[in-house]
C-alpha cells in the first residue's frame, strides 16, 4: 500500500470492484482523479470496493498525488507494474486504465484512457444490476 502496509485482496471478494491504475506523472490521471474520487465517495457505503494501483512511480509522489486529489480509497504501491501484469488478458494500457470487476472477479468493463466525467457511476450501476 502507499502507506507501506499490505493489502488483503479478500476485501474485493463478492463485491463489484473498481480497479484504477494511475501514476502521479500521468497527466490523464490528473484529469480523471476527481471523477474517481467523487465516484468512490458516492459508492463507499455500498457493496462496491475501490482499489487504486499506483505504478511506475515514486512512493512520495504517489502519496502527494493521492492526498492532493482526495483519493481516500486504498491504493497499492506497485512501482514495477506487477499488478497490471496479473490481468494478462486485460493489461491496462495506456494509463490511466480502470477495470470494473463483477462479484465473481471477472472483468465486466474496461476503460483505457481518461474516464469522461459522469460516466463511471452508470457503468458501476450496470454491473451491480447483473446477477
Amino acid at each position: 500500500m502507499l502507506d507501506g502496509s499490505t493489502y488483503d485482496g479478500a476485501a474485493l471478494v463478492g463485491k463489484v470492484s473498481v480497479v484504477n491504475f494511475w501514476a502521479s506523472w500521468c497527466s490523464a490521471c490528473r484529469v480523471e482523479a476527481a471523477e474517481i474520487a467523487d465516484t468512490y465517495r458516492e459508492f463507499r457505503n455500498s457493496q462496491v470496493a475501490f482499489l487504486g494501483v499506483n505504478f511506475r512511480d515514486s512512493r512520495d509522489a504517489a502519496v502527494a498525488f493521492a492526498r492532493a486529489f482526495k483519493m481516500d480509497f486504498p491504493s497499492v504501491y506497485d512501482p514495477k507494474g506487477k499488478v497490471a501484469l496479473s490481468f494478462v488478458e486485460f493489461a491496462p494500457d495506456p494509463q490511466p486504465a480502470t477495470l470494473i470487476l463483477d462479484r465473481q472477479g471477472n472483468v465486466a468493463s474496461i476503460c483505457n484512457g481518461t474516464i469522461p466525467r459522469g460516466s463511471l457511476a452508470p457503468k458501476i450501476d450496470q454491473v451491480l444490476g447483473e446477477r
